[in-house]
């Protein structure tokens, strides 16, 4: 990785660690506040409480400070998959997985701009993905590897899409928001299902 995207040091001591999850806790506010553009590392450094030279102490620049903050949601949404209960009807799971993405967008602050925005997308993108594949072929293993891709891909495109343009919309409830995307997503999967020959079950015929 470029060494401008990763931490200058790691901190080992409490007080260190507690200093930086300030900083990115305050980082993540204001990108969610103002856009990642419009934000600079003083800015950061004065709302945390520090110095910006104790901020370079750790992050080089604010691309590491995004990369930082990218990669703590990503091992919290490593966390979240393998929690997910696949034992269940497949309507239940893609409403479980939906749910627990707007419950993520509502903890971080800074998750909705990250995800929709073209700098920072294609690794929370990828993410989501492989959640969504890896699902799939634990619901449906004689499904193929391109169906299982095409799913995972229409499924964030999909997510995405309707999130982005709803996002100006505070008039639609976000429980009609969801139940709208797991509609649709049903939806695209019957499809697959029916072009690959596999039984369509009764929760989404």
């Amino acid at each position: 990785m470029n060494d401008d995207l990763t931490m200058r040091k790691v901190p080992q001591q409490k007080r260190s660690k507690e200093r930086v999850d300030r900083i990115l806790s305050v980082a993540e506010t204001l990108f969610a506040q103002f856009g990642y553009d419009s934000v600079t590392t003083n800015q950061i450094a004065e709302r945390a409480g520090v110095s910006v030279g104790s901020l370079y102490q750790f992050f080089p620049n604010k691309d590491a400070l995004k990369e930082a903050l990218i990669n703590r949601y990503l091992e919290e949404m490593r966390q979240d998959k393998f929690s997910l209960n696949t034992n269940q009807p497949i309507s239940r799971i893609v409403r479980e997985m939906v749910g627990s993405t707007f419950a993520f967008s509502q903890r971080h602050a800074g998750f909705h701009n990250l995800f929709l925005s073209q700098f920072a997308s294609a690794r929370l993108h990828e993410q989501v993905m492989e959640g969504i594949y890896g699902m799939l072929g634990k619901v449906y293993p004689e499904m193929s590897e391109t169906g299982r891709f095409q799913c995972a891909f229409m499924g964030v495109a999909i997510v995405k899409g309707i999130i982005a343009m709803s996002s100006d919309r505070p008039d639609i409830a976000q429980e009609t928001l969801l139940d709208e995307i797991v509609r649709a997503l049903l939806a695209y999967l019957r499809a697959v299902l029916l072009l690959e020959g596999i039984s369509i079950p009764r929760d989404i015929a």
